[in-house]
């Protein structure tokens, strides 16, 4: 069989629940910047050869393989969503069914993608500065002639002055400065141009990664969770493109595939509107009061579903993109200390 076109990353057997009564063939979806919309199902959650290209010789694609196991994988989601509120679903259906259509989602591959980016911008910006990498180096070197001198003291060898050391050091080092700056600078622009390209690499290697179809730590930390179906906050849950996220112990939620798995406590998965399925540790409590569709907005990353262009979809419309916002900003906040660590005078 080979490849179509327009493949899905939001499967349709998951969307069709979410979608407008009466037929279910259409789905409203909201963006932050947009006005809501009502779209056909088929054309909503898609890419064109997001996975493959159609192989000349009519071999099997890896969207033809993902469409060969989604037969069995739609026929345990409906399993889960036809089973009666505080029903316990077995961990390893439910982490089979969550981390598939999790690790597949275009989301993840965004996040990764923006990630090279800004560290190749970054990185960029920094090495223009000669008197940032010019302290840089000579941070490093110093840390280093303190590191052996360290070792040499504990290993009974004589023990040479730091100073004293730096003293002889550090004048051949100002010589050579400027060379040293230079082949820093062209090999992070190397860096730089290597991580420019990474859109394209990362796709690779994320298709690897979901061809492989073997078991990971994060699904293994999935079939460690309990799990069970969830009566979702007014019977009109959204449909995040994140498909799943998790809760930390702080209360805060993230996309559950960038999500730190030590500070995990449960990860949420709507199933239907009325349906959520919940996977949780034995320290976590969950709350009927708990404001599913505002976390599962912020943790989208471009758009969210809905079965209805309801108004309280709209007014979570804006709080789209607010964990990704986050985690880029604490990407920034690292580079920026880097910067500011070496940017007083030697």
């Amino acid at each position: 069989m080979a490849a179509g076109a327009n493949q899905h990353f939001l499967p349709r057997f998951l969307q069709k629940p979410f979608g407008s009564l009466p037929k279910r063939k259409d789905i409203w979806v909201f963006r932050k910047s947009a006005a809501p919309c009502l779209r056909p199902i088929k054309k909503v959650g898609s890419e064109n050869y997001f996975y493959s290209m159609v192989e000349e010789t009519g071999s099997p694609t890896l969207d033809d393989r993902i469409t060969d196991i989604e037969t069995a994988l739609s026929r345990k989601l409906n399993e889960i969503r036809s089973l009666p509120f505080a029903a316990s679903v077995a961990s390893v259906v439910a982490a089979e069914v969550v981390f598939h259509l999790t690790q597949r989602m275009a989301h993840f591959r965004s996040l990764l993608g923006e990630a090279g980016t800004q560290i190749s911008k970054t990185l960029s910006e920094l090495v223009s500065d000669d008197q940032w990498v010019g302290n840089a180096i000579w941070t490093r070197v110093a840390q280093r002639l303190d590191e052996h001198l360290t070792l040499s003291s504990e290993d009974g060898r004589e023990r040479v002055s730091s100073e004293l050391l730096k003293q002889i050091v550090f004048p051949h080092l100002q010589e050579h400065l400027d060379k040293a700056v230079a082949v820093t600078r062209t090999l992070a622009h190397g860096l730089g141009e290597f991580l420019e390209d990474s859109p394209g690499m990362i796709r690779e290697a994320h298709n690897d990664a979901i061809g492989d179809f073997k078991p990971t730590p994060r699904q293994q930390f999935l079939e460690n969770l309990n799990w069970v179906v969830q009566s979702a906050p007014n019977h009109q849950a959204i449909l995040p493109d994140c498909v799943a996220f998790a809760i930390l112990r702080d209360g805060s939620s993230e996309p559950y595939m960038i999500s730190d798995q030590g500070q995990t406590d449960a990860v949420i998965m709507p199933v239907s509107p009325s349906k959520l399925l919940v996977g949780y540790t034995p320290r976590f409590v969950f709350c009927a009061e708990y404001d599913f569709n505002a976390a599962a907005a912020r943790a989208s990353y471009n758009f969210f579903l809905a079965s209805t262009n309801d108004p309280a979809c709209g007014r979570i419309q804006p709080l789209i993109g607010e964990c990704t916002a986050i985690i880029r900003a604490a990407g920034r906040e690292a580079f920026t200390s880097a910067y500011s660590r070496y940017s007083s005078t030697k």
